[in-house]
C-alpha cells in the first residue's frame, strides 16, 4: 500500500498521504496517528505508526501551503 485517505464521519476527503515507499500489509500492521504541529509551522502534520519486527515505523507527513497538500518528510 502506498497511500492512506483520511475522511471525516461524513467520508468527507480530508487528506490523502502517499507513503514514500509501499508498506506492506499496512492496514494490519497501522498502530494509528497523530495530528498536530510537528515542525512548528502553525500547520497541523500528520505522523503515522505502523509495527515492524524489529520496532516500529513512522512516517512523518507536513502541510506544504504552497502546493495544500501533505508531503511525507523525514520522521
Amino acid at each position: 500500500q502506498r497511500q492512506m485517505c483520511i475522511r471525516d464521519r461524513d467520508q468527507v476527503l480530508l487528506a490523502e498521504l502517499v507513503y514514500p515507499a509501499p508498506v506492506e500489509n499496512a492496514e494490519e500492521r497501522y498502530l494509528g496517528m497523530e495530528i498536530t504541529d510537528r515542525n512548528g509551522d502553525g500547520s497541523s502534520d500528520v505522523l503515522l505508526r505502523f509495527s515492524q519486527e524489529d520496532g516500529m515505523l513512522e512516517l512523518l507527513f507536513c502541510w506544504d501551503p504552497e502546493t495544500r497538500t501533505f508531503r511525507s518528510v523525514p520522521a
